[in-house]
């Protein structure tokens, strides 16, 4: 009886890590500097983070990148300092493959992930 109710405790904790992993979300506060996975990364779009953060969270703006020259950018939570971030794009017309994410304020709930070796 005792082996029974090991093997039933072992299968049970199987099942529940099993359904863990498969129902694991992506965390939404995550970017990882190589830009290949996390919440933002090289293939997010502008239809992305609506999908994931909602439209009334996704606003574009124009933006000062320097020497008078201004660039649309997609600001998410613009009116939350602990969540806003500015996105510039590779492709700014059809707002695809980030070129840049800007974290800003001295307090964040944006992690931004770095490697050792890696660029950055």
């Amino acid at each position: 009886m005792r082996s029974g109710s090991t093997l039933r405790l072992a299968g049970f904790a199987f099942l529940a890590t099993t359904l863990g992993f498969g129902q694991a979300a992506r965390d939404p506060w995550l970017i990882l500097a190589n830009g290949e996975k996390g919440s933002i990364n090289a293939h997010t779009t502008r239809n992305d983070l609506v999908r994931m953060y909602g439209a009334a969270n996704v606003v574009d703006q124009d933006v000062d990148i320097g020497k008078g020259e201004m660039q649309l950018a997609t600001f998410l939570f613009p009116k939350d300092p602990e969540r806003v971030i500015e996105i510039l794009w590779k492709d700014p017309g059809t707002k695809t493959a980030p070129e840049s994410a800007d974290i800003f304020g001295g307090k964040s709930c944006w992690e931004l992930l770095q490697f050792a070796g890696g660029s950055s």
